[in-house]
């Protein structure tokens, strides 16, 4: 559901930003809409590559660590983990 949300969201926000960016008709107002309609999208895509390019290794996995980079993460699945024996 937040994902949809998110969505529209999104959606509305890049409309009113081309929609003032269209008002305008500035170069200047032009490069600055392109860079705030692009950003989401770049940034997913930084996110999504940290994501892929911080995979823990068989090592990590193997060793009960799964997939959590921080030690917070670790620490509370450990926690888990020792409860449920």
């Amino acid at each position: 559901m937040f994902v949809v949300i998110f969505l529209i969201g999104a959606v509305v926000l890049l409309g009113a930003i081309m929609a003032v960016v269209g008002l305008i008709e500035k170069p200047a107002t032009y490069r600055i809409g392109l860079a705030l309609v692009a950003s989401p999208f770049l940034l997913y895509g930084a996110q999504f590559a940290r994501d892929f390019v911080t995979t823990p290794g068989r090592s990590a996995l193997e060793a009960g660590h799964g997939y959590f980079n921080r030690a917070a993460d670790r620490a509370l699945a450990v926690a888990i983990v020792a409860g449920e024996g």
